[in-house]
């Protein structure tokens, strides 16, 4: 599809026996790269093809229990490749998943009934140190245009008012969330398409370099390291 390859689900294999149909897939990660997670956080993306609005289960082996559901994710009907990123905080991943690590698929989790086919081309795992407690938690924010990097911000502009309308003036609200991050050592805010602000907003400084990530592993087909930036492209 669209020159990829892909794994699909299939809710109709045997109407009269559920349990033929394809509702999952399962993932195990590497024993060496999921060895210790008590100081780290997980961060699952999956590359799945963006039609028919349907909504996107993804269960992992965490500290609570074996079948933990992460906050369910509901795509759109773009008809293209797009990218969603879980972050796991407490995963376990001790193969008790049904013998895995974690599974995707389309139900469970409070997903809508009539769920549509999910295509799945690629799902790739990294890792990174969780931040202390009482510090300001980051976020995964999917971007707009296709990317390999992984966006980890602690706040957006969204958060200080910007309309991202293409006409508003978001100069105030770029400028607060700068300055509030600037506060803080290791911040990093993040600003979307459409975003009208006074280039002289941004800081003169390199506090929005990008920066890598911790380990990489790989779960499926591929596996790459990946990068934070405060801002999205």
């Amino acid at each position: 599809m669209d020159g990829k390859t892909y794994w699909k689900t299939n809710q109709a294999v045997n109407p009269n026996d559920p349990a033929q149909n394809i509702l999952y897939f399962y993932f195990n990660v590497d024993d060496d790269f999921a060895g210790d997670l008590s100081d780290q956080d997980v961060l699952v993306t999956a590359e799945y093809y963006d039609q028919g609005n349907g909504d996107m289960v993804l269960q992992y082996d965490s500290k609570q229990s074996a079948f933990k559901d992460a906050p369910l994710f509901s795509y759109e009907n773009s008809g293209t490749w797009k990218t969603h990123t879980f972050k796991l905080s407490d995963a376990r991943f001790e193969n008790r998943t049904n013998g895995a690590d974690f599974r995707i698929g389309v139900t469970g989790a409070g997903a809508k009934a009539q769920n549509p086919e999910l295509y799945l081309a690629k799902v790739t795992v990294t890792k990174q140190i969780r931040e202390p407690s009482g510090t300001h938690e980051t976020k995964v924010y999917d971007t707009v245009y296709p990317t390999d990097d992984i966006v980890i911000a602690d706040r957006s502009v969204t958060d200080y008012g910007a309309k991202g309308d293409g006409s508003a003036d978001d100069t105030r609200a770029f400028q607060e969330a700068l300055a509030d991050a600037g506060s803080q050592v290791g911040r990093r805010v993040r600003a979307f398409r459409n975003v009208q602000a006074d280039k002289r907003a941004c800081r003169p400084d390199r506090s929005h370099a990008p920066r890598r990530l911790g380990e990489s592993g790989s779960a499926g087909r591929q596996g790459s390291g990946h990068r934070s930036c405060c801002l999205c492209r």
